[in-house]
């Protein structure tokens, strides 16, 4: 069986573990605890970015595998608080308005302008309406991820590799393969041919490439 290394326990690192366990990989995530921009206790799932009104590729069929993993880790017992109640996004003026148009293509979405909706007349132009997001816990589906996955979970972090493609934790552990999923990216180790994916391409279809 072999065997991954995944440096970082949140969204990224969790979701990666979960995945990859179910390609047969046997999984160790190692996670220093800090810089945990994945614990947010009500992290919005927005296909929608920023104030520019983008929309990644691929962002409404991630949206829907989104609610699919956490409708299977709900079925099989895991506690991933989360609702489904869409969510909207104020804009100031029409000319954001204009801009988010031409990203929003055949994504499902709805304009409500400030008469319809009393909480936008502050001075907000008009609202979209995404009816497909929604909101998760974010701690609570990291830790039923990492659950579900089998993986082991080691607090800690990678301090080498040994120019054999093998990464090392605390002097005595070592992977074939290191995942890096932390937000610091720039302290990987290069020193060997170890594979390694960082952050932006830290994808489970990665692993088809291992």
């Amino acid at each position: 069986m072999n065997r991954l290394i995944i440096v970082g326990g949140g969204v990224a690192g969790a979701s990666s573990a979960y995945f990859a366990a179910q390609r047969g990989w046997q999984v160790t995530v190692v996670d220093c605890g800090q810089h945990a921009a994945s614990d947010v206790p009500s992290a919005l799932l927005n296909p929608v970015r920023g104030q520019s009104g983008q929309v990644p590729a691929r962002a409404a069929e991630g949206l829907a595998l989104t609610w699919e993993l956490i409708a299977t880790l709900t079925a099989a017992g895991y506690d991933v608080p989360h609702g489904r109640s869409g969510v909207i996004r104020p804009v100031p003026d029409e000319r954001t308005q204009t801009k988010f148009n031409r990203n929003l293509a055949e994504l499902p979405h709805e304009w409500w302008d400030s008469a319809a909706v009393p909480e936008l007349r502050f001075g907000w132009h008009a609202a979209l309406y995404l009816p497909q997001g929604g909101w998760v816990d974010g701690p609570a589906l990291c830790r039923s991820l990492l659950a579900a996955s089998g993986a082991g979970v080691v607090r800690g972090r990678v301090e080498a590799t040994d120019g054999q493609g093998s990464a090392v934790l605390k002097g005595e552990r070592r992977w074939k393969l290191m995942l890096w999923c932390g937000v610091v990216a720039a302290s990987v180790p290069r020193r060997s041919g170890l594979p390694t994916w960082v952050p932006g391409r830290c994808r489970a279809t990665a692993l088809e490439h291992c």
